[in-house]
């Protein structure tokens, strides 16, 4: 979240006077942060199954004594 801020900041800050190097460094920072949001996302995804399994398996054994 921080590093989003930063970024838009430093957008923001630099208007159109952005160089070659720094608008590089500006796309690379937040292809970044769409990978690591896509991967904190996946490993979301796959808890909240790994948790909605444990708890239907759970609510079965109770349900069967």
């Amino acid at each position: 979240m921080i590093l989003v801020l930063t970024v838009e900041k430093r957008k923001e800050a630099h208007g159109d006077s952005l160089d070659k190097q720094q608008k590089k460094k500006i796309e690379r920072e937040e292809e970044k942060l769409k990978n690591n949001n896509r991967d904190l996302s996946l490993v979301k995804m796959k808890s909240m199954f790994a948790i909605g399994f444990a708890f239907t398996a759970l609510l079965s054994m109770f349900n069967s004594m």
